[in-house]
C-alpha cells in the first residue's frame, strides 16, 4: 500500500510540475508574440530612420533585435530561424486582421 501511495505521490509531483511548465510556456508565448507585434510596427514606423526598405529587411531587422529578448528556456528550444518563422506567422496574421 506504501508503494502505490509513494507511486501516485510522485507522479502527482511530475504532473504539476508538467503543468506548471505548460501554463509558463502559454504565458511566456503570448508574451513574446505581443513583444513581436511591438517590434514589427516600430520597424515600420521607423523604417526610414533604421534604412529599412523592405519588407525582408524588416523582418530580419525584427528578428535580429527581437531574438535577444526572448526568455532564456525559450531560446533553448527555439532557435533564430524558427523564431522568424514565428515573426513571418505574427506579420501575416497583422496583414490579415488590416485587410479586413
Amino acid at each position: 500500500m506504501d508503494a502505490v501511495l509513494e507511486f501516485l505521490l510522485d507522479w502527482t509531483g511530475l504532473i504539476a510540475v508538467a503543468v506548471i511548465l505548460v501554463v509558463k510556456a502559454i504565458y511566456d508565448y503570448e508574451k513574446v508574440t505581443k513583444l513581436v507585434r511591438d517590434w514589427i510596427f516600430l520597424a515600420e514606423e521607423r523604417a526610414t530612420e533604421y534604412a529599412l526598405e523592405h519588407g525582408k529587411q524588416k523582418k530580419q531587422w525584427v528578428i535580429e533585435h527581437g531574438y535577444k529578448y526572448l526568455p532564456a528556456w525559450m531560446k533553448l528550444v527555439v532557435g533564430k530561424r524558427m523564431f522568424g518563422m514565428l515573426v513571418q506567422n505574427i506579420f501575416d496574421k497583422i496583414k490579415k486582421w488590416l485587410q479586413k
